[in-house]
């Protein structure tokens, strides 16, 4: 999964930067040789399965809930693929700053579009379901 994500940031990099060398979960800048490792923990899953339980957890139909994690699922990798492009280009830029942005900057952003994404996902999916609390099915 690391090879494919690292691939698509490769096909990605030319929107923001010069384009990345891609061998394997490996991004490779050419002109400097600086490169980022995509490992286990960039993949976002960690994130995904939590978000993706949460909704689980609430009471609506099978559809629903599989639409709402479908929605996180792709919501959570496009902000990953920024998120790697930029920590990408930063590393070739401004390597000083590389464990601030990555340790701080990015924590922060995620937790923020985390829960952006549970309530957007949340209002699609689930405030006008009919097995919200107090809600009557008789008619």
């Amino acid at each position: 999964m690391e090879s494919l994500i690292a691939a698509k940031v490769g096909d990605t990099s030319s929107l923001f930067s010069d384009p990345i060398s891609v061998q394997g979960n490996q991004l490779i800048d050419e002109a400097t040789r600086r490169f980022l490792i995509v490992d286990q923990k960039c993949t976002g899953f960690a994130l995904i399965a939590t978000l993706s339980a949460l909704l689980l957890s609430l009471p609506n139909t099978l559809l629903r809930k599989l639409l709402s994690v479908i929605v996180i699922i792709v919501l959570l990798q496009l902000e990953n693929l920024i998120r790697i492009n930029h920590l990408h280009h930063i590393l070739v830029t401004k390597e000083a700053s590389f464990h601030y942005d990555h340790f701080y900057v990015w924590q922060g952003i995620n937790f923020v579009y985390a829960i952006i994404v549970f309530f957007t996902t949340y209002y699609m999916f689930y405030s006008n379901s009919r097995y919200r609390k107090g809600h009557s099915e008789v008619g």
